[in-house]
Parts: C-alpha cells; structure tokens; sequence
C-alpha cells in the first residue's frame, strides 16, 4: 500500500482474502485514481487475476 501512498493515489476501500487451496492473499480495492493505480501496479510487478 506504500507505493499508493508514495504516489497519493486514495485507496477508497480494500477487502483482503485468500485464495484456494493455495492460500495466497488476494487484496481487491479501489483506487482513487485508476489509471495512474494500474500504472502502479504494473511498474512495481504486482500481480493480477482476472477473478478468484
């Protein structure tokens, strides 16, 4: 969450969860700013998924 706030990208809410049976953490939120937040995510290889 430090690379949204370094960026002052508002974090509007955040739900965290885990996935399947591999029990990696899945964080869903949304941005203030989209466009830059996908930005964000991609430069510092964060990972996606499509749905869980």
């Amino acid at each position: 969450m430090d690379i949204f706030k370094t960026a002052n990208v508002n974090i509007e809410y955040l739900y965290a969860s885990l996935e399947g049976k591999e029990g990696k953490a899945v964080v869903i939120f949304k941005l203030g700013d989209h466009e830059k937040g996908l930005r964000l995510i991609k430069e510092n290889a964060l990972s996606m998924v499509e749905s869980f």
